[in-house]
């Protein structure tokens, strides 16, 4: 230092800026503090002398932003005081050296780079000092040079993810904030999602006991208290139901972003609060509804409805958990319709999902250039409700073989192969008698049960007295009142009847079950709705059974599809069309013959079409198959229109099956 004014000579265009401003400073830790000035980038401080002596930095650090560039210091704060001149010495790129007084102070949060060399402290540098566990001084300086504070409450809990509310207008904070958090007397850098609600501000973070949060808002920094009062699950969905449309499609946009694809983190409960929703269009009256949305094997569905003119440009479906620009550009089934005097467009979106099931996705449209992003509950295709609202959706459904193909085959088959392992329910069971009966005698009931009535009254006159009788009622019978009736009559009428009720939830197929083949050496099963061509049938079909054991017996309504039908091989074709038909309404055989046939992967949900099907692989396997007069019941109540929806669907899927074991 001892040739200052040859080196001030050397460094004299230099000498503005050294002079331009004080020595800026901000606590780093206990005896730790950062200090910088507008000194020129290739400037270097060597040291700082105070009362204390010498001092020499730390650590050199640069940072550096769209607006500026700047080189602080940590250095030892030994002696050094808010408002005290220091004699600084610095070294430029030649070696030259530089001595000036500076005024050392301590910057507020206004100061140009203070966000930045503070943000770049807590990340950065107090990391490397977590020995001496000193976060405090820095916090305390955050607490002073903070220009407001509000309080924040934790008003829910979701998976991994708190959500604070704060009375701060949205406007204030950005989507993305970036916050100082205090948690256990920790500083952290972190970068919370916000989103609007009511006149506040909710905003998302990992879920923690937060103590405290520094966020720059506008340039000010605002101290956030938080409140952290436990809440349940049944507080979680009530906040959730107070979240308007905007909020809630917010929420679920960051919690995506915050979930990896196919983590199961969020209670279903949270998306089950997207209901179907209706988006206005521009035309008075006229909206895009997205009604329902299912998945199933791999595959989603979204059923959405455009009512007035307006014509659909673009739809994209992103799936919950993945990245924003991932998007699914699906198939798309379109139909028009009406819907009273309004113009009507029904629209099915199908695609194949890459990941698991998702809770929920988000539909991405265009319709007359209006853009259109609503977030929906997925729900499982595999079950009953989501084929009644296919069938229920799209007009003329059971004509409409595209549309039964594509979207109501796939849901069908997946409910059918849905894994269960809960057998039929026996509620009634008839005293025991000494030898096992020779025929079991079932019969399937309708849904509606006065159906089942009527053929209860018929098959009783028409049998032993002493022959007894399996019902087996359907899911929508899982109710002790339906069982209480099917009961009575079965008293009344001196049946000796064990009454089964396969789950609620399973499909009708489930009602197409012989009883196993060690308890009977034939079977004999009947839909209700339909009585008995004469007395003595069930004679004549065991006469039958014995006569040909390795046949199959099937009993064709004559009103369904005429006869007369001769005694010759039932072929395949003729199976099928007897299904489509739904004419088929008994079907009999020896046990040894039901023996023989097990189907691995069935894909029929209907009781008819499960017989089918059943039927068509004992054909495979050389098992003849006969219409018998027999067993041609009469139906009581011929309709004038028959919903053909649940056969038409098993006969597709049956052709698929077919079609797929002839390429194999």
């Amino acid at each position: 230092m001892s040739d200052q004014a040859g080196q001030e000579t050397a460094v004299r265009p230099h000498d503005a800026a050294l002079t331009s401003g004080p020595l800026w400073c901000v606590p780093v830790a206990a005896g730790i503090i950062a200090v910088w000035h507008s000194l020129p980038l290739e400037l270097e401080l060597v040291g700082l002398e105070g009362e204390a002596g010498l001092l020499v930095p730390l650590e050199r650090h640069r940072i550096f932003s769209p607006t500026f560039a700047k080189n602080f210091y940590t250095i030892a704060s030994h002696g050094l005081q808010d408002g005290r001149r220091l004699r600084a010495f610095l070294r430029d790129p030649n070696g030259g050296e530089i001595e000036r007084a500076l005024d050392l102070k301590l910057a507020h949060w206004q100061i140009e780079g203070v966000p930045q060399i503070v943000s770049f402290i807590i990340s950065r540098i107090l990391p490397k000092h977590d020995a001496h566990g000193d976060h405090e001084t820095l916090e305390r300086f955050l607490s002073l040079v903070s220009s407001w504070r509000a309080s924040c409450r934790l008003s829910a809990e979701i998976g991994p993810h708190a959500l604070y509310e704060l009375d701060v207008v949205a406007r204030c904070f950005a989507s993305r904030q970036t916050c100082f958090f205090t948690r256990a007397g920790k500083l952290t850098r972190e970068t919370v999602d916000s989103f609007g609600h009511r006149d506040g501000t909710v905003f998302l973070t990992a879920k923690s006991c937060l103590e405290r949060a520094y966020a720059d808002l506008g340039g000010d920094l605002v101290e956030l208290d938080f409140s952290n009062d436990p809440v349940a699950d049944q507080d979680t969905v009530a906040w959730l139901k107070g979240l308007g449309a905007s909020a809630r499609n917010n929420l679920i946009d960051h919690l995506s972003a915050a979930s990896p694809a196919g983590v199961d983190q969020i209670p279903g409960y949270v998306t089950r609060s997207l209901a179907s929703a209706a988006i206005p269009l521009g035309e008075p009256g006229a909206a895009l509804t997205i009604k329902s949305c299912f998945q199933t094997s791999g595959t989603l569905f979204a059923f959405l409805e455009i009512t007035g003119t307006a014509s659909l440009e673009s739809l994209q479906i992103q799936a919950f958990g993945t990245a924003a620009d991932q998007f699914l550009t699906p198939e798309l089934l379109i139909t028009p319709g009406a819907n009273g005097d309004a113009p009507r467009v029904c629209l099915v979106a199908k695609g194949a999902l890459d990941h698991p099931p998702p809770h929920a996705c988000k539909i991405i449209a265009v319709v007359d250039g209006q853009h259109i992003a609503q977030w929906i509950h997925l729900q499982a295709g595999d079950t009953q409700s989501s084929l009644a609202f296919a069938h229920t959706f799209w007009p003329f459904a059971d004509r409409d073989e595209h549309y039964l193909t594509q979207v109501a085959a796939p849901l069908a088959q997946a409910w059918v192969q849905r894994p269960s392992h809960e057998p039929a329910k026996v509620i009634s069971v008839p005293r025991p008698s000494r030898n096992a009966e020779a025929i079991d005698l079932q019969i399937i009931a309708a849904p509606q049960l006065d159906l089942l009535h009527g053929t209860l009254i018929a098959v009783r006159s028409s049998i032993p007295l002493s022959h007894p009788v399996r019902v087996t009622l359907s899911a929508s019978h899982h109710d002790e009142k339906a069982c209480s009736k099917v009961s009575g009559w079965a008293t009344q009428y001196g049946f000796k009847a064990q009454i089964e009720v396969i789950p609620a939830g399973a499909p009708a197929a489930m009602t197409a079950h012989p009883r196993s083949p060690g308890s009977s050496q034939a079977f004999v099963a009947v839909r209700a709705g339909f009585v008995p061509p004469q007395a003595g049938w069930l004679g004549e079909i065991a006469q039958q059974i014995t006569q040909l054991p390795e046949s199959l017996f099937i009993g064709v309504a004559p009103n369904r599809r005429p006869g007369p039908w001769s005694s010759d091989e039932v072929s395949l074709e003729t199976l099928l069309d007897l299904l489509a038909h739904d004419a088929i309404v008994a079907v009999a055989g020896s046990a040894d013959a039901h023996r023989r046939i097990v189907l691995d992967r069935p894909v029929c949900h209907t009781a008819e079409g499960r017989w089918v099907e059943w039927l068509a692989e004992g054909r495979r396997q050389g098992i003849r198959i006969a219409a018998v007069p027999g067993l041609a019941f009469w139906e009581m109540e011929p309709a004038a229109s028959r919903d053909e929806f649940g056969p038409r669907i098993d006969e597709i899927s049956l052709l698929q099956t077919l079609a797929a074991a002839e390429e194999r």
